[in-house]
């Protein structure tokens, strides 16, 4: 377990070791939704981080920032666009956009597409993984069969040769 990410947020990183590659940080975050204060806090763990920037990253949780709009488009296609009409969003849009934000000067993707939480009247993409070197992932997705309204998110790493 590391050590160098703080405890203002839920979250458990480590680092895993694999020949012929660069540390990859694994992380599992939980940002519940009365947390306004998370994107500063997830930056602030980022930036003090020991080595972020020089390993291979892969998050993956329950954010709890709804990307896709009452419209059922991706909040994240071309570029993080945003509506100007805030009803459009379920989630706040100061703390959208900064997470977005955050996510693009960290270097991170956001590469779940799909709603992972979905109710008869609602659909919301909650559940993210956050990578900075997506061109490593061969899959990920969403298997619809996890708990009563939250589907389970996934990614298969590339094989190392």
């Amino acid at each position: 377990m590391r050590s160098d990410f703080p405890n203002d947020f839920e979250n458990i990183f480590t680092d895993i070791l694999l020949p012929k590659t660069k540390p990859i940080l694994l992380g599992v975050i939980y940002r519940p939704p009365s947390d306004m204060h998370f994107v500063e806090n997830f930056n602030n763990c980022i930036s003090n981080s020991n080595s972020f920037n020089s390993q291979e990253v892969i998050l993956l949780g329950d954010f709890n920032v709804n990307l896709i709009d009452r419209n059922k488009k991706l909040i994240h296609e071309k570029g993080y666009r945003f509506l100007k009409d805030e009803k459009k969003y379920s989630t706040s849009i100061h703390l959208t956009k900064n997470y977005s934000q955050l996510l693009k000067t960290n270097g991170l993707k956001q590469i779940i597409n799909n709603p992972t939480r979905i109710t008869d009247t609602t659909e919301s993409l909650l559940d993210h993984i956050l990578v900075n070197t997506p061109n490593k992932i061969s899959q990920s997705g969403v298997i619809s069969k996890g708990f009563p309204n939250h589907g389970l998110i996934y990614c298969t790493r590339k094989q190392i040769r």
